[in-house]
């Protein structure tokens, strides 16, 4: 029902335990979400799926971005919709494999290369789901908790839909926009998909072919730095 976002396995991870994340889509066919998929993995290696106690997920409106090119974004924004899952109800797969990076964007730390690990975890929606109008824009948020000795984190993505992912700030209470912290100028967007959605061998030969491009792209990037 949306342009899946798949993740990126030498991308970042953003902070999810303790702070709240969120990332928008466009509705490409009205009806229920029965399910949604999401990438995480843990600082440091420190943690797996059976850690986790809860994910709250909740589905807002969207503010349109106010001046386009300018400093503003697009943000989250009328509640729509939320619910707490219990680790009973949670699907997963994995682990699959990537030196990938640790952004907690609450701090400002970051750490380029973190841990190996990531994981699918597949939430099903049966009762009471999401009801979404086709061409609408949505932002899904996700919290997660987790008796881990370490924090999770959503894994970002090798593609990118509309304006960058966001967190939630409590203290002055804005949403701010991610931005890679190594390179400024690039937008980060969160690996989800919105279920129905193509089949899990789709998905991953879909990742591998968009990964194959970026890892070109990244390629000739750094050619052209150093010739």
């Amino acid at each position: 029902m949306h342009y899946p976002q798949l993740p990126d396995p030498t991308g970042w991870d953003i902070r999810m335990t303790g702070l709240t994340v969120a990332d928008d889509w466009r509705c490409s066919a009205s009806g229920p979400v029965d399910g949604i998929h999401f990438w995480v993995s843990w600082h440091g290696d420190g943690g797996h799926p059976t850690n986790i106690l809860n994910v709250h997920l909740s589905v807002h409106a969207d503010i349109p971005d106010p001046d386009g090119p300018g400093p503003a974004y697009s943000r989250p924004g009328a509640l729509l919709w939320q619910r707490d899952v219990a680790p009973m109800m949670l699907q997963y797969s994995g682990p699959f494999v990537g030196l990938q990076g640790w952004y907690d964007p609450a701090i400002n730390y970051f750490a380029a290369a973190d841990h190996t690990r990531y994981w699918q975890i597949n939430v099903p929606v049966t009762v009471d789901p999401f009801v979404q109008t086709m061409n609408e824009i949505y932002w899904l948020d996700i919290n997660l908790a987790a008796n881990s000795a370490q924090p999770a984190g959503w894994k970002t993505s090798v593609t990118n839909f509309n304006d960058d992912a966001v967190w939630w700030d409590p203290g002055p209470g804005l949403w701010r926009e991610l931005r890679d912290p190594l390179e400024p100028s690039q937008s980060l967007d969160v690996a989800f998909v919105i279920v129905p959605e193509p089949g899990t061998a789709a998905l991953g030969g879909a990742a591998a072919l968009v990964l194959a491009g970026v890892l070109r792209h990244r390629r000739r990037k750094r050619a052209r730095r150093h010739p």
